[in-house]
Parts: C-alpha cells; sequence; structure tokens
C-alpha cells in the first residue's frame, strides 16, 4: 500500500522508467533526423530499404517509435547502422556505424546473393516453360 507522503517504490520506479524511455525515445527521433539529413535519404532509398517514408517521417519528428525488430534493422541499415542499433540507442548507447570493410562486404554479399536468385529464377521459368509446353500437347 502507498502513502501519500511518501511515494511508493512501484510507482517511483515506473516514473523513473516512463521518463527515462521518453528521453531515449526522443533521442532516438532527433540522431534519425539528423542521420536522414546528414546521408540526404529520400523517399526513393526509404522505399528501397522495404519502410514507409510516412512512418520513418514519424520515427523521426518522435511521433513514434520502432518496436518491431525488423523495422529496427531496416532502419539502422538505411541509416548506415550496425542492425541492432535502434535497440541500443533505446538503452542509451551511442548508435555504431557500418565501417566501409562491412559495407564492401554486405555489399559484395549482396550481389552474391541476387545473382544466385537470378540463377533461380531462370531455373524456375525454365521449368515452368516446360511444364507449359508439355500441357500444350
Amino acid at each position: 500500500m502507498c502513502f501519500t507522503l511518501r511515494p511508493c517504490a512501484r510507482s517511483y520506479d515506473g516514473d523513473m522508467a516512463t521518463t527515462k524511455a521518453a528521453r531515449s525515445e526522443a533521442r532516438l527521433a532527433t540522431l534519425i533526423a539528423d542521420r536522414l539529413t546528414e546521408l540526404m535519404i529520400g523517399t526513393a532509398e526509404i522505399r528501397h530499404a522495404g519502410l514507409d517514408p510516412a512512418t520513418v517521417r514519424a520515427f523521426a519528428s518522435g511521433e513514434k517509435t520502432p518496436q518491431r525488430i525488423d523495422v529496427q534493422r531496416r532502419l539502422a541499415r538505411l541509416l548506415g547502422w550496425k542492425d541492432d542499433a535502434i535497440r541500443g540507442i533505446l538503452a542509451g548507447r551511442e548508435p555504431v556505424t557500418l565501417d566501409d570493410a562491412e559495407v564492401a562486404g554486405t555489399a559484395e554479399q549482396l550481389t552474391r546473393r541476387v545473382a544466385e536468385l537470378e540463377s533461380q529464377l531462370a531455373e524456375l521459368q525454365a521449368a515452368f516453360a516446360e511444364v507449359q509446353r508439355r500441357r500444350a500437347r
């Protein structure tokens, strides 16, 4: 039971946690807005990252905070941060950017993966064409 003369520990801790979370969320919004400006990221890049531009604007203004891990990762990658940067910022840490070697490595991985997917697509298209040809007989 809480008394009016002294706040109970639970409500005090909750208020402190809420204040700390609000500060972390406001800091995150500022960092996102600054990074978007610094990198001159536009709508096309945001869409290419699989994010909605209006949602990213809401993150940058502090209206919303990214909660889903997949959104946090996509946003972090868009901003050139490591995948867990958003969680780190919300926990009070500084964002960690990808260095050039990591970016180059990621680009190489993506290039290889695209080539693999293109090869698989070609195989599937050939198989589909074969099925259609057999059905036409």
